[in-house]
């Protein structure tokens, strides 16, 4: 998404049908809970969201986040480290599988400006 900053909100639907905006560099990551993604944010709390995680995805700027899994999405600019399988945000360890490694890889290397 060009011209896409992390200070830019998205809107994420309710349950009673309406939207919340969400600014991007508040999520940390997301993952599957049944019906609903849980979105956490950088101040700890965490908020259920009825939508799948692949519609989540495709609303979320590719320059900044990435699926680590089949159930989750992590924001790029909050990884602390990143191992063969898994990466940590914060005290956070989250699966990196083999079917998102190479993509994963892809866009952190990008983000920090290596090729």
């Amino acid at each position: 998404m060009p011209g896409y900053t992390v200070e830019k909100p998205i809107l994420l639907p309710l349950k009673d049908g309406t939207y919340k905006p969400v600014r991007i560099n508040n999520i940390l990551y997301a993952e599957v809970d049944k019906a609903y993604i849980i979105v956490h944010y950088v101040d700890g709390k965490s908020e259920p969201f009825p939508i799948s995680l692949t519609k989540l995805e495709e609303t979320l700027p590719a320059d900044y986040f990435s699926r680590t899994s089949r159930n989750y999405i992590a924001a790029i600019y909050n990884v602390d480290n990143v191992g063969k399988d898994a990466i940590k945000i914060g005290a956070v360890t989250l699966p990196l599988t083999d079917k998102y490694r190479r993509q994963f890889f892809s866009r952190f290397y990008s983000f920090i400006g290596k090729d």
